[in-house]
C-alpha cells in the first residue's frame, strides 16, 4: 500500500486535471495547490515514483511539460459542458494504471474510484521512499544536481522557442529580471531554462501588470499573440472586467468564463455590454 500522501498527491491529480486527465507539469504549482500548508515534500521525486509506478504519464510537448492521468477515461464521466482539452496527448501512452473499487463517477466531480494507489501491472510496484526524505527512486531517474546560476547565462534557443510559441516577448527585459532576483536571493536549479521560463510565466519583471489609466496592457511584442495563449487570454480577462488568472483557480475555469463573456458580450444588442 502507497504512502498516504502519495494517495493524497494522486487524487489531488485527478482534481486539477482536464478532462482527458492531462495538465502541466509544475511541481511547485502542483505542491501548492494540493498541500498549501505542508512543507519539505519533494513534489519532484513523488511525481517521479507516481510515474515509476504506472499511474501517471511524464511528457513534453513543444517544450511545455506536461502529465497524463493513465486510464483517466476509464474512471470519469465529465460534465458535457466541460470544455476540451487544450493540451496534446504523449505520442504513445506507458504502462497503464487501474484502481480497484466503484465504478466510474457518475458526476461532474472527478472522483478517484478509492483511495488506494494499485498500478495496473503484473509485478506490484515497489513501496514508496519515504515522504519525509522523499528520495527519488533509482528506477525512476538520477536527481539532477542544483547549481548557482551559470556564468554566461543567457536566453537560450529552447526558452525563444517556447516563448514564441506562448506569445512571450522582452526577453531581454525578463532576463534582467530574473538574474537579478537570482543572485540577490541565492536561488538554485537543477534546470535553469526551465526555471527561467517558470519566471517568464509568473512575471517577476512585472512587464504584464494594468496600465495607471486601468486599461490593460498592449502585447509584449509586435506579433499577434495566439489568442490561446495566456497572454491573449488574459488581457481579453482585463478588458471584460475579469482580471488577470489569479493562479489559485483552475486555468481551465477562467479559460471558461472569460469565453462566456465573450459569447455573452458578441451575443449583444449593438450599443449594449
Amino acid at each position: 500500500m502507497a504512502d498516504p500522501l502519495y494517495t493524497l498527491l494522486f487524487q489531488g491529480l485527478w482534481l486539477l486535471a482536464d478532462r482527458e486527465g492531462r495538465l502541466e507539469d509544475r511541481p511547485m504549482r502542483i505542491r501548492a495547490e494540493v498541500f498549501p500548508y505542508r512543507e519539505g515534500l519533494d513534489m519532484e521525486s513523488m511525481l517521479g515514483w507516481l510515474e515509476a509506478a504506472g499511474f501517471i504519464q511524464r511528457y513534453q510537448v513543444g517544450g511545455l511539460a506536461l502529465i497524463q492521468i493513465l486510464n483517466f477515461a476509464k474512471h470519469q464521466n465529465p460534465h458535457k459542458n466541460e470544455p476540451e482539452s487544450i493540451y496534446s496527448p504523449p505520442d504513445q501512452l506507458g504502462v497503464t494504471s487501474e484502481k480497484i473499487g466503484s465504478a466510474p463517477a457518475d458526476s461532474g466531480f472527478r472522483i478517484p474510484d478509492s483511495g488506494f494507489l494499485i498500478a495496473d501491472t503484473a509485478t506490484p510496484a515497489a513501496p514508496p521512499p519515504p515522504v519525509a526524505a522523499a528520495p527519488a527512486p533509482a528506477s525512476v531517474r538520477k536527481k539532477a544536481i542544483k547549481t548557482a546560476m551559470p556564468e554566461g547565462f543567457g536566453v537560450s534557443d529552447r526558452v525563444k522557442t517556447w516563448a514564441q510559441s506562448k506569445g512571450y516577448g522582452q526577453l531581454d527585459q525578463h532576463l534582467e529580471a530574473f538574474a537579478r532576483k537570482a543572485k540577490a536571493n541565492g536561488y538554485t536549479y537543477a534546470d535553469w531554462d526551465s526555471a527561467f521560463m517558470e519566471a517568464i510565466r509568473e512575471d517577476w519583471a512585472k512587464l504584464r501588470g494594468r496600465l495607471t489609466n486601468g486599461a490593460a496592457p498592449p502585447p509584449e511584442s509586435g506579433a499577434a499573440l495566439d489568442p490561446d495563449s495566456q497572454p491573449a487570454v488574459e488581457a481579453e480577462g482585463l478588458r471584460l472586467g475579469l482580471g488577470k488568472w489569479s493562479g489559485t483557480e483552475q486555468w481551465q475555469a477562467y479559460l471558461s468564463r472569460v469565453r462566456a463573456a465573450q459569447r455573452a458580450e458578441q451575443a449583444a444588442p449593438a450599443g449594449v455590454h
